[in-house]
């Protein structure tokens, strides 16, 4: 037997899928996008601030140790 759904019922579901799909779509709405640059020259490299990447005199980049 089927039994029909009552209107709180109904409500609770449009509410129930009301709010799944906000809460798919808030982390794109926050999403922060790619963000692209280039240097020339090394010395403009250097230029920038490493966050937690250290750059090696021999200008490989390697994961700087963690300050505490």
């Amino acid at each position: 037997m089927h039994q029909r759904a009552s209107g709180t019922t109904k409500r609770i579901n449009v509410w129930l899928c009301a709010t799944l799909l906000l809460a798919a779509t808030a982390g794109i709405v926050v999403a922060e996008h790619t963000r692209r640059w280039r240097q020339s020259t090394y010395d403009e490299f250097l230029k920038g601030t490493a966050h937690g990447i250290a750059v090696r005199s021999d200008g490989r980049l390697e994961l700087a140790p963690k300050i505490t």
